[in-house]
């Protein structure tokens, strides 16, 4: 179901924590035709804290820009990865409020698809969430609201075989000592936010391809 999988982007660590003051390196320099990731060109980041890119301009596109890559920093497998992401992107206010939305989710993606017990198991595991496109509802210098497109990707072995999920989740941002930080996730409802597709032909049941055996998502270590 969409609406838990869109969830997993809160929901893949639970780590008791408070937000941290970021330690930043510089981003590797890019050509000038260039933008430093993928996404929104020009807009940043500028900077890498904790593995998660950050610096991002005081525009409406340097919002769209963090939403993006901070929804797939929050949103991975490892737990102590992306715990120290959420230290890095949250708003300070609203810390807490999103660890207990990990909390919550956590359990919603374990009940259905027992992906943190088959990691510890040494079972092949893959969740990934990967933002598409974006519109941004709503902006000020202050703060941006930013709808982002995006797919999550899950397969357990043995437990759910590999199938990917298209939905539209909200996130509210605010500027903060000089770069963008995330207040607010909303991952929609199934209602209005599932995005239909045509899938493919399903994988067998068993979890994640054997061909796939190997493959690294982008972002990990």
């Amino acid at each position: 179901m969409l609406v838990v999988s869109l969830l997993a982007m809160l929901g893949v660590g639970v780590v008791v924590g408070v937000a941290v003051t970021r330690s930043t390196t510089s981003a590797p320099a890019a050509p000038p035709t260039q933008s430093t990731t993928a996404g929104v060109p020009g807009a940043g980041p500028h900077a890498v804290a904790g593995g998660v890119p950050v610096g991002y301009e005081q525009s409406a596109a340097g919002a769209a820009q963090a939403a993006g890559n901070y929804l797939a920093a929050i949103g991975q497998l490892d737990p102590a990865r992306a715990t120290e992401a959420l230290d890095q992107v949250a708003e300070p206010s609203a810390r807490a409020r999103l660890e207990a939305g990990q909390r919550s989710s956590l359990q919603v993606v374990e009940s259905l698809w027992r992906i943190e017990t088959a990691a510890r198991q040494g079972k092949h595991v893959i969740l990934t969430q990967t933002p598409i496109a974006y519109r941004v509802d709503s902006y000020t210098p202050a703060e941006a609201t930013v709808r982002v497109w995006l797919v999550t990707v899950v397969g357990v072995e043995d437990r759910q075989r590999l199938s990917a999920f298209y939905g539209i989740g909200s996130a509210t941002l605010t500027w903060l000592d000089g770069d963008w930080r995330l207040r607010s996730v909303d991952a929609g409802s199934q209602a209005g936010d599932v995005v239909p597709t045509s899938p493919q032909t399903p994988t067998p049941t068993g979890g994640v391809p054997a061909k796939l055996g190997g493959f690294v998502p982008y972002g990990s270590r």
